[in-house]
């Protein structure tokens, strides 16, 4: 299977992501047939990762399963700096693709998109 994502960062208005721009999301999205097959996917990912599988309603109005996965890595009070665990989760959605088989497909399609490869994170 292959899973779509996007490395996104903080951007102001709709100007280009500067240079050095801190990372914001990671948002990765894959189509399956069905919710149910969909389900049995995410679920071969451990629990701490948070791999979900739901219902995708596709712009033809059908039906189908989606997968997803998100890590933000918003400082906040507790987290100071950086979010280390949205670092580690993503580092650890990268073994646990590797580890059954699934190819990770960069897609650049929003503005604030960068060119970074998810397995650099």
């Amino acid at each position: 299977m292959k899973l779509k994502y996007q490395v996104l960062v903080q951007i102001h208005g709709f100007n280009k992501p500067a240079a050095g721009a801190p990372l914001q999301t990671v948002k990765v999205w894959g189509e399956c047939e069905s919710v149910e097959a969909a389900q049995a996917f995410a679920a071969q990912f451990p629990k701490s990762v948070r791999v979900h599988g739901t219902r995708l309603y596709l712009m033809d109005g059908s039906l189908v399963g989606g997968v997803s996965f998100e890590a933000n890595f918003r400082s906040n009070k507790t987290t100071g700096e950086a979010n280390e665990a949205s670092f580690k989760r993503v580092r650890n959605f990268v073994k646990a693709c590797d580890k059954i088989g699934v190819e990770l497909v960069r897609d650049m399609s929003f503005l604030n998109s960068i060119d970074c490869d998810i397995r650099s994170i």
